[in-house]
């Protein structure tokens, strides 16, 4: 399978959880969902369609010089009608916690404070195939002609201003391998893998003797056009490096092992 290889990253970023009813708490890397959401704008498709005209994306993603920083910045938003909007930092701004009333004729509606975890400095590897070589994915490689993609609308990091850099790695055949432990660079599934422990997965030491930061996250991984969304349990190893796993879902991609989100 034709696979492309780029790089994603940026200032700042938010994912925020699919748990949380206004922005607030951010996964630590961007789901499929959201890098599905980030492929739709570099091809120009229309809003909430990327789940659906990029069903068949096979997705990777590798994390590149470790967990990005996190900063917790207090955002002014606006609440009518039951809808939480952004709006403007006044120049005194109230203190935090504080809930001021503007409902006057306008109906502009309640203004308050939410704390907002963002992501400093994310950096990812993504890996992007298609099985079936549609015409979307002929699409994408076209406009990675260059080192910078051409862009149809401008890619972020979750939220609409955190702007996203791409620049062009590779782009090679992906080559399934059979099922041995492999050494996987990327985010795994957990029911991709020969079900391994957590506490084994940390009792193994790499060649300068320390142990891999892994973690089981759960992250959105299927959204449709409702806006319901289906998760799935991931291996994450916190460093970037990567985690012995035995699975039949691993692909050689040029001299690495990756998998699919």
């Amino acid at each position: 399978m034709q696979t492309l290889s780029f790089r994603y990253f940026g200032r700042v970023g938010h994912f925020m959880r699919a748990e949380m009813n206004a922005s607030a708490l951010s996964y630590p890397v961007p789901p499929r969902t959201a890098l599905l959401g980030m492929l739709g704008a570099i091809l120009g498709l229309p809003k909430d369609c990327s789940s659906t005209e990029l069903s068949d994306a096979q997705i990777g993603l590798r994390i590149q010089g470790g967990m990005p920083l996190r900063h917790y910045h207090k955002a002014n938003v606006r609440k009518r009608n039951g809808i939480i909007k952004a709006v403007s930092v006044k120049l005194k701004p109230a203190k935090s916690g504080t809930t001021w009333d503007e409902s006057d004729a306008s109906g502009r509606g309640a203004a308050s404070q939410v704390t907002q975890e963002w992501l400093m400095n994310p950096d990812f590897e993504v890996f992007v195939g298609s099985f079936e070589r549609r015409s979307w994915f002929a699409d994408l490689v076209a406009r990675f002609d260059g080192e910078v993609p051409r862009c149809h609308f401008t890619p972020c990091l979750g939220t609409a201003w955190m702007t996203a850099q791409l620049r062009k790695k590779h782009l090679a055949d992906a080559v399934p391998m059979p099922e041995i432990e492999h050494a996987v660079e990327t985010i795994c599934r957990t029911d991709q893998a020969d079900p391994p422990s957590l506490r084994r997965l940390l009792e193994i030491k790499y060649d300068d003797g320390s142990s891999p930061a892994v973690q089981e996250i759960r992250l959105p991984r299927i959204v449709t056009e409702d806006r319901i969304f289906s998760q799935a349990d991931y291996f994450m190893e916190m460093n970037g490096r990567t985690i012995p796993l035995k699975t039949s879902h691993a692909w050689q991609f040029e001299n690495r092992v990756i998998t699919f989100l």
